[in-house]
Order: C-alpha cells, then sequence, then structure tokens
C-alpha cells in the first residue's frame, strides 16, 4: 500500500422511465410472441391488457388446463406489491366471441359492402377531379409550346423566356403525373361482384365453424388476431 487513497469510480444512474421500460420489456420477453396463438383455452391469451394499469394480463390455468383466468401481476411479482385485478376467462372469451361473430356477420358483411359503394363512388369523384387537373396541365404544355415555336429565333431573350415557361409547364406537369400515380397506388382494390359473392358465403358460414366440434381453441385465436390489436379490461367490484 502507498497510501494514496483509492479512486472513485463514477456510477451511472437511469432514470425511473427508463427503469419502468426495462422492467415492461422483460416481462414481455419472458412471455414468448406475444399475441400469437400458443394453445391453451384461453381465446385472448396475448392480447389483454389491464384496464388500471395499463399493462399485459398474463393467462393462468388451473383444473388441468381446462379452465383459464386473465390476471395482472406485473406489480407482484415485480415489486412483491397486490394483484392489481384478475378475472375469468370464461365470460371474457364470450363476450368477444359474440363480438367478433357479430361484427363478420352477414348484416354487418352487407353494411361494409355498402360502404365500400360508397368508397368507389368517392374515388370515381376524386379521379375525376384529377382527368380535370390533369387535362390543364396538358393544355398549358400544348400551349406553353406553341408560343415558344411562333416565336421569332431572332429574338433571343424572348425565346429563352418562352422556353423556360415551357419547361416549367412540363416539369408542373410531371410532378402531377407522379402525384396522381401515388395517389392511385395508395388506392384499395376495387371488389368485384365475385369477391362480393365469396365474402357473403364466408360471413354465413363462420358463425357455424366457430362453433364446431372440429374447429380447435387455436383457430378461434388466430380469427380473433386477425381482427383484434388489444382487449383492455377492468373489473369493476367483485
Amino acid at each position: 500500500m502507498d497510501g494514496t487513497a483509492p479512486k472513485c469510480s463514477s456510477s451511472l444512474y437511469i432514470d425511473w422511465k427508463t427503469y419502468e421500460r426495462n422492467q415492461d420489456q422483460m416481462a414481455k420477453n419472458r412471455a414468448r410472441y406475444p399475441g400469437v396463438p400458443r394453445g391453451g383455452a384461453a381465446l385472448l391469451s396475448g392480447l389483454v391488457s389491464c384496464g388500471v394499469c395499463g399493462r399485459k394480463m398474463v393467462t393462468g390455468y388451473n383444473d388441468d388446463g381446462r379452465e383459464a383466468r386473465y390476471s395482472c401481476s406485473w406489480e407482484a411479482t415485480t415489486y412483491g406489491g397486490r394483484h392489481c385485478q384478475s378475472i375469468s376467462a370464461r365470460p371474457v372469451d364470450a363476450r368477444v366471441s359474440a363480438l367478433v361473430l357479430e361484427a363478420i356477420s352477414p348484416s354487418a358483411i352487407e353494411v361494409s359492402l355498402q360502404v365500400a359503394e360508397d368508397i368507389e363512388l368517392e374515388r370515381q369523384q376524386i379521379h375525376d377531379g384529377w382527368k380535370q387537373r390533369l387535362e390543364r396541365a396538358d393544355y398549358e404544355i400544348a400551349l406553353a409550346r406553341r408560343r415558344y415555336e411562333a416565336v421569332d429565333p431572332d429574338n433571343r431573350l424572348v425565346a429563352r423566356t418562352l422556353e423556360k415557361d415551357w419547361e416549367a409547364a412540363l416539369a408542373r406537369g410531371q410532378t402531377l403525373a407522379d402525384d396522381h400515380q401515388r395517389t392511385l397506388s395508395q388506392q384499395p382494390e376495387r371488389l368485384t361482384e365475385e369477391d362480393k359473392k365469396i365474402i357473403r358465403c364466408l360471413a354465413e358460414d363462420v358463425p357455424s365453424l366457430w362453433k364446431a366440434t372440429s374447429t380447435t381453441a387455436r383457430d378461434r385465436q388466430t380469427i380473433v388476431r386477425i381482427m383484434l390489436d388489444r382487449v383492455v379490461i377492468q373489473v369493476f367490484g367483485e
């Protein structure tokens, strides 16, 4: 020992929000593939969030996997605190199943198809507006070209000005055409009559398929995940 006091290295701390974000990420990592069907009886495993704290609710099973329960235990598992809330999965799954089947019922599909037709009419109006704008741009380009071609070549100053006007009209026309193509690419495809027929048939078949004994829990979970991103639960009273 040379009597020199040891140097203290400075410690680095993270703020509270970063700590909570890290804890939340670790909780998500423990539940591999959140939101993906993983078997079991629970319809919404991986999709349920707590309506009190906003965190993911875990799915627990008892009675040899026949009974499921959604629980918010993040506070308890992380800090040893109390469980936020929990509820049997059975009534929640039944309610969500009814809403899913209602959303894909024939009457709901007919409403959706009518909305699609209304959107198509609106899209046609937008297309007519674009057509007028493109025709106007073509007219301005042709007008600028005629003016340039009609000028006396010896009048170089006027010729250069008209040439720039022509080039500017061409540039505006190209920009407008590019915007039009970009708008068209973002528009949904129009449903054909055959598409509508297929959709109606599927809407009539889904409820019976949903309840069929040959339909597995994983099948129902897959359908739910096509339609839902998240289900928020808040338990009131008992």
